[in-house]
């Protein structure tokens, strides 16, 4: 089953897409994603993803992030609890739902990440230049090499 998120445009995202504006597609945009181990906090619960929309008390959260929480504030996350896997992203990731909405199928197959299980929160979608474009936000997934993942990162452009 499919993990669906709402992918939140960074501020860097946002300054990228109004500088090219007319020039480029969200298609040739974003070139990969990364998944991580970051992206929650600490609860009386338990372990609960952060906000993706909360830029937090230092201003250095949710939007305002220009790689992932757990390579952003690894001070905020045990050693074990910091890994990271990027995979280039194709064509057929793709896919317009509506007038307004992107979504990008972001698959993990078995192998990936080869050898390792990670427990994931976070996801970010990355252009060429290696800045994160958009990120989110998702409940604790295990990723390990016996099953595959999908992550769907829906980028909607409604008014506000």
């Amino acid at each position: 089953m499919p993990v669906n998120i709402e992918g939140v445009v960074t501020d860097i995202g946002r300054q990228r897409l109004m500088e090219g504006w007319g020039q480029t597609t969200a298609l040739d945009f974003i070139t990969e994603f990364q998944v991580g181990e970051g992206g929650w906090e600490n609860t009386p619960g338990g372990q609960v993803p952060r906000d993706p929309t909360d830029p937090g008390p230092g201003n250095n959260r949710g939007p305002t992030l220009v790689e992932l929480d757990c390579d952003a504030n690894p001070s905020d996350y045990p050693v074990t609890s910091r890994a990271t896997f990027a995979k280039a992203l194709v064509l057929v990731n793709f896919a317009f739902t509506g007038n307004t909405t992107l979504e990008v199928t972001c698959f993990l197959d078995f192998a990936e990440p080869p050898a390792t299980t990670l427990e994931l929160y976070e996801i970010g979608l990355f252009n060429s230049s290696g800045e994160m474009v958009v990120y989110g936000t998702f409940p604790r997934v295990e990723k390990n090499p016996g099953v595959q993942r999908t992550f769907t990162v829906k980028i909607n452009a409604d008014r506000s």
